[in-house]
């Protein structure tokens, strides 16, 4: 053969890329997304719930029916005592607190008792009247509930032995011989005088 007879290669006869190395990197990439994908489920699966709020029970008064709509509990603290009528047997700073039927009481014991020849009873006219030096007395002079220290300032104004005729709903303010500042809220007068006394510590 001469060189002349030698022809050039054909094109078919050049190796042929082949497509499976293309698709294979289609594939690697699939695989790579599929994985990432994946991880982000699986770290949303395995992360802490979190804990749930406690319950609120809401106690319906009885005989009442319950409210329509939505209801709104909003949690309230309970706010410090100010010139509102102390709590029936105690509270913050109270040494007493007792509804009274009027015979002769000194309060400067917890449970009013008598003393004789040192206690507070009540007048001919329906007045308090304080024997020897068991207190001092002060009729409260505005609409509204004195607190201690307003107590003790009208003790201070205009203190003495006795009070005026009282009617149901006066307020007597006072003075222990110990010093004591006390409130007396008048609830009725009959053939009784019959009130709240609130006494406060020294």
């Amino acid at each position: 053969m001469t060189d002349t007879d030698e022809q050039p290669a054909k094109k078919d006869d050049q190796p042929k890329k082949s497509g499976w190395s293309e698709g294979h990197k289609w594939i690697a990439a699939i695989a790579a997304l599929i994985t990432a994908v994946a991880g982000i489920f699986i770290g949303r699966s395995s992360a802490p719930e979190p804990k749930a709020a406690p319950p609120v029970t809401v106690t319906q008064p009885p005989g009442t029916a319950p409210p329509a709509g939505t209801v709104t509990v909003t949690a309230t603290v309970p706010a410090a005592e100010t010139n509102s009528a102390a709590p029936v047997n105690g509270g913050a700073g109270v040494y007493s607190s007792e509804e009274i039927e009027w015979g002769s009481f000194n309060l400067d014991f917890r449970t009013p008792t008598y003393l004789a020849d040192k206690y507070i009873s009540p007048g001919y006219s329906n007045n308090l009247v304080a024997m020897g030096d068991a207190a001092k007395l002060a009729a409260w002079q505005t609409d509204s509930i004195p607190g201690k220290a307003e107590c003790a300032s009208a003790v201070a104004e205009r203190g003495d032995n006795r009070t005026g005729a009282l009617v149901k709903g006066n307020i007597v303010c006072g003075k222990t011989a110990e010093n004591r500042i006390f409130r007396i809220e008048v609830l009725g007068v009959s053939e009784r005088v019959t009130s709240k006394v609130v006494v406060w510590d020294k």
